[in-house]
């Protein structure tokens, strides 16, 4: 059901509820929309609205469908109004069930307009990633990251999102941008940002906390809900600080956000404390709104369990307590000491067809005004808008109604080139980034270019380069290009900066390899991500001549950056690319390679597929030298073929008085080229007293990898030829989820 709270006697709270919509599966989230809401209940995106004033829904429009209706936590939800005038869809992939699949099964069908069969489509569950549409134009576009439950916007329009262990990350790269060049691919289109870490620690202090067989203790495990503070009421420390829930631990985190070079980065506000902590083991929050009061509002879910019964024992699924507070959830209203009672509620806050006070509205110190100001706007199409909004561009001192003002005239296809002129003069680098990112639609106007070619040539923050990267990128013309080289230039240490001039359908990599490997300041990182871009562009012919001299030369500074990109660029591709491999002398580049290079190699030399049998005698002599560096030996143990039953001599290199390296090397060997399953496990079993414990480590993984390996394992254990202790926590958790019955029970 989806139910409307009254406030009966106007103090402020409401004391009354009415079912507004009833029947629905299992609904997520909602977002005000039009004379209605916008409800997400997988596989739906819904329409409801109230068309007789009787306070229930008789409108139920299905908008968009075909997400799966998976494991629940999984499922589509927390539809946001962006400041671009995209709807946003929190969504991940479909989660595989075990002991419920028959009803959690369904893995999701194209994303659709269901009434709009022209509109454009997705692929199947939008490819596990969160998804942005436009209800009314029938637009409909797959976002370049994904998010569990919960996503948000600071007051520019950055993305910031979580999942149960991650609990703030931050979209650095949009799709439309990942998507120009499909080869370039991006290594990571998100930014973890936390500065104490993912699966970070938290701090609780509940008394009799309930948890359950699987449960991580003391650390995020359940982040959702994930809002930034734009209210407006808090003290101005608060004013864009980021709010996390963490049920499983009864508490409220909160980070402060600030910029940190292309990415924000996260900071506790509080050290070895939380913002918000219960010693009631059922206070579980899951979601926050900020109010137009500028309040805080949680949502406290309050239940004793909160974990899946496909990963709890059987005794807890039992016990009763499943459903322990199903009718006690509740809201918290969170404000600053000394604040008024709340006095919005059955009050019309915004009127649509008060274009002024609309208008006033986009400068207001609390987003709540702000973007449903211009949602209702944007909805109106007013043309006496126009000119109000062009005067709130002009007012320097206003970044906020400026900003807002730009996406109106976006919204309602007004926007013209000389606004954007205009933007761009503004002193906020939040104005100059969404100025810049408008200015795309008018790329092909010589003096949009110009404004912001002159603009690469400014001291910006890095972040307005950033998008002056991304945005110039869309344009063929030479300042455009050569703006883009310019700043590529500034920045080459910068992952995001290079990754962001690359994906410019107009990038010369030849040009750039050529200068990059002639350059006395060579940037290692950048010359990978070239090579790895020639490569899936099959242009491996225009790096052969570099790689060969190089490794003449001996000069690894270049040979080792280059053959790291071609290893990912070939794996990577569907076709092997066409390569004399002889030409480029791959064994003298190992034999004369050291350390961390050695692997390198190694790497290299599998993935192309190079001719070893020639070569076993230069990996066993590199193994057997002791004066080797230790990585270098082990790089050779893998480079060695089980020709000959070379067997015994690795079994040799197990003595824990070999470099550690080299034992690791040697137990992965015997994992690959075993005669079986049964023999490997043998041979540890007689030999497992002797074993350092880091070789024990890496045996119990590489056991845990197959049905057979695992189950064999479990024995050893059960019959004490080997301490369950080292099997630890995060593999017993592994195990208890493995899909076969046995090793699951055992």
């Amino acid at each position: 059901v989806i139910k409307k709270l009254i406030d009966t006697n106007s103090d402020g709270y409401p004391d009354e509820s009415l079912v507004f919509a009833e029947g629905l599966i299992l609904p997520t989230s909602i977002m005000r929309w039009k004379k209605g809401f916008m409800v997400t209940d997988a596989p739906d995106v819904l329409y409801l609205e109230d068309t007789d004033g009787d306070g229930k829904a008789d409108i139920k429009e299905v908008i968009l469908t075909g997400f799966a209706r998976s494991n629940p936590q999984h499922n589509l939800n927390s539809p946001v109004y962006g400041l671009d005038n995209w709807v946003y869809l929190a969504h991940e992939g479909d989660v595989h069930t075990v002991m419920f699949d028959s009803i959690f099964e369904d893995q999701g069908k194209n994303i659709r307009f269901p009434n709009k069969p022209d509109a454009n489509s997705l692929p199947q569950n939008a490819l596990g990633k969160s998804v942005r549409f436009k209800p009314d134009q029938g637009q409909l576009e797959v976002l370049s990251s994904r998010t569990q439950f919960g996503h948000d916007f600071d007051d520019f329009g950055r993305l910031f999102m979580a999942t149960n262990s991650q609990h703030i990350y931050q979209e650095i790269f949009p799709y439309e941008y990942v998507n120009r060049k499909p080869d370039l691919g991006v290594f990571m289109p998100v930014a973890y940002i936390p500065e104490h870490g993912n699966n970070a620690e938290v701090f609780p202090v509940t008394k009799n906390a309930e948890h359950q067989l699987l449960t991580d203790i003391g650390v995020f495990t359940s982040a959702c809900g994930l809002t930034i503070y734009n209210g407006g009421a808090f003290p101005q420390a608060y004013q864009g600080v980021s709010f996390v829930a963490e049920p499983v631990h009864n508490l409220v985190h909160v980070d402060k956000l600030s910029p940190n070079g292309v990415p924000f980065k996260a900071q506790r506000m509080f050290q070895q404390e939380e913002f918000l902590a219960s010693e009631d083991p059922l206070f579980r929050p899951v979601n926050f709104y900020v109010g137009p009061d500028g309040a805080l509002y949680v949502l406290d879910y309050y239940r004793k369990i909160i974990e899946h019964p496909e990963w709890m024992s059987e005794e807890v699924i039992s016990s009763g307590d499943l459903y322990k507070g199903t009718n006690q959830g509740r809201i918290y209203r969170i404000s600053p000491k000394g604040a008024k009672k709340p006095d919005f509620m059955g009050k019309k806050l915004l009127d649509n067809t008060n274009i002024e006070q609309l208008i006033e509205n986009l400068s207001s110190d609390n987003k709540w005004f702000r973007i449903n100001a211009q949602r209702l706007l944007v909805e109106n199409k007013s043309a006496n808008a126009t000119a109000l909004l062009r005067k709130k561009i002009a007012n320097t001192d206003d970044s906020l109604g400026s900003l807002h003002a730009l996406w109106v005239l976006e919204g309602t296809n007004q926007l013209k080139e000389a606004d954007i002129i205009q933007a761009l003069e503004s002193t906020s680098p939040g104005v100059l980034e969404n100025a810049i990112k408008l200015s795309e639609e008018f790329i092909n106007n010589p003096e949009i270019v110009e404004s912001l070619v002159q603009m690469a040539h400014k001291d910006l923050p890095l972040r307005v380069h950033f998008q002056l990267l991304l945005s110039l990128g869309n344009s063929g013309s030479q300042k455009a290009i050569d703006a883009v080289n310019y700043l590529l230039s500034l920045y080459p240490d910068d992952d995001w900066m290079v990754t962001a001039g690359m994906s410019s359908p107009y990038f010369d990599e030849e040009s750039w390899l050529k200068s990059l490997t002639d350059s006395k300041n060579l940037n290692a990182d950048f010359l990978t991500r070239l090579s790895y871009l020639l490569t899936m562009e099959n242009k491996i012919e225009v790096l052969q001549g570099i790689l060969s001299e190089s490794i003449k030369n001996k000069d690894e500074q270049i040979s080792v950056p280059i053959i790291k990109g071609i290893t990912r660029g070939w794996r990577e591709r569907d076709e092997m690319p066409d390569i004399n491999r002889n030409e480029l002398h791959v064994i003298q580049g190992f034999l004369i390679s050291e350390g961390e290079a050695s692997k390198v190699w190694r790497d290299f030399i599998k993935t192309i597929k190079v001719s070893l049998e020639e070569s076993q005698k230069y990996f066993i002599d590199v193994l057997e030298n002791e004066n080797n560096d230790a990585l270098k030996r082990a790089s050779a143990i893998s480079l060695i073929l089980n020709h000959n039953d070379p067997g015994e001599k690795v079994k040799s290199y197990l003595d824990p008085r070999q470099p550690l390296p080299v034992q690791v090397a040697s137990v992965e060997w015997l994992s690959e080229y075993a005669d079986s399953d049964d023999s490997f496990n043998e041979y540890l079993m007689v030999n497992w007293e002797k074993l350092s414990s880091p070789v024990r480590n890496k045996a119990v993984d590489l056991m845990i990898g197959s049905v057979e390996r695992s189950k064999l394992l479990l024995t050893a254990i059960e019959s004490e030829k080997i301490d369950k202790s080292i099997v630890g926590w995060r593999r017993s958790v592994r195990l208890m989820n493995s899909k076969d019955e046995d090793i699951k029970e055992r």
